[in-house]
C-alpha cells in the first residue's frame, strides 16, 4: 500500500509538471489591492502553487497524526489502568472461586 500511495503521488507531480511546462507563458499574479508580480512565468506560479498546497496538506496531516498518537497514548494507559484494576479485582474472585471448588467437594464426599 505504501509504495501504491507513492506511485500516485508521483504520478499526480509528474501530471502536474507537464501541466506546467506546457503553460510557460509569462502571467501577472495580483496579491491583494495593489501587490502585483509581472512576467512571471505561469510554470513557476503553477509549481509554486502545488508545492504550497503540498506543504499545508502536509502540515496538516501533521497534526492529525498528533492528535491520534496523543488519543492512542490515552487510550494504551487507559488499558493498563484497567488491567491493573482487573488484576487486582480478579486475584480475590479466584481465591474465592477456589474455596468454594474446594468446599463443593468436601460436601460431595461428606454425603
Amino acid at each position: 500500500m505504501r509504495y501504491l500511495i507513492w506511485a500516485l503521488r508521483l504520478l499526480i507531480f509528474l501530471l502536474v509538471l507537464l501541466f506546467a511546462l506546457k503553460n510557460t507563458e509569462p502571467v501577472s499574479v495580483k496579491f491583494f489591492s495593489d501587490v502585483a508580480v509581472t512576467n512571471i512565468p505561469l510554470i513557476v506560479v503553477l509549481l509554486v502553487t502545488f508545492f504550497l498546497g503540498a506543504i499545508f496538506a502536509y502540515l496538516l496531516s501533521v497534526l492529525v497524526r498528533l492528535k491520534k498518537s496523543r488519543e492512542v497514548s490515552q487510550l494504551k494507559n487507559e488499558l493498563a489502568r484497567l488491567k491493573k484494576d482487573i488484576a487486582k479485582d480478579s486475584k480475590p474472585v479466584i481465591a474465592t472461586h477456589a474455596a468454594a471448588k474446594t468446599s463443593d467437594s468436601t460436601s460431595v464426599a461428606k454425603v
